[in-house]
């Protein structure tokens, strides 16, 4: 296994939107963000998460 820093990852897998899990987005800051469909319905009402993070 390689450990890579933060920066580094070009995709991140989000299983779910959990505050706890969305509050570490910004470790990530080139990151696209992979969310499975039906995640992110209520988050873009619920959550302050940017579209762009999400889509």
């Amino acid at each position: 296994m390689t450990t890579r820093a933060p920066e580094q990852a070009s995709k991140v897998i989000m299983t779910h939107l959990h505050s706890d899990h969305i509050g570490a987005m910004s470790w990530f800051p080139d990151a696209t963000f992979l969310v499975p469909g039906g995640r992110t319905q209520w988050s873009r009402r619920g959550v302050d998460v940017p579209r762009s993070a999400i889509d």
